[in-house]
């Protein structure tokens, strides 16, 4: 069974950023180390980390909330393959 590593961080950084590049480049780093990468599911750094992890062949999975989505109504970003939804 992988391991699965979750990366927490901010919905803030923008894809044309440092932060976002440097979010992309651990996820892809994580999924060639064999790891299954976990984060909120998001925008900014969860997407950064899910689109490097994804374009590195890895496994994604998006943990998303109901909750959330009710204040700021958004997807799971398109590089999340397996998304567990909760409702808070």
């Amino acid at each position: 069974m992988p391991h699965v590593i979750a990366v927490f961080g901010s919905s803030a950084p923008a894809p044309d950023s440092e932060d976002y590049e440097e979010a992309r480049r651990l996820g892809q780093q994580l999924a060639e180390a064999g790891f299954v990468v976990a984060t909120g599911g998001y925008g900014g750094t969860m997407a950064a980390v899910s689109q490097g992890a994804a374009g590195a062949g890895g496994h994604v999975i998006g943990v998303t909330s109901g909750h959330i989505e009710r204040y700021r109504p958004m997807p799971a970003n398109e590089w999340v393959a397996e998304e567990i939804r909760f409702e808070s």
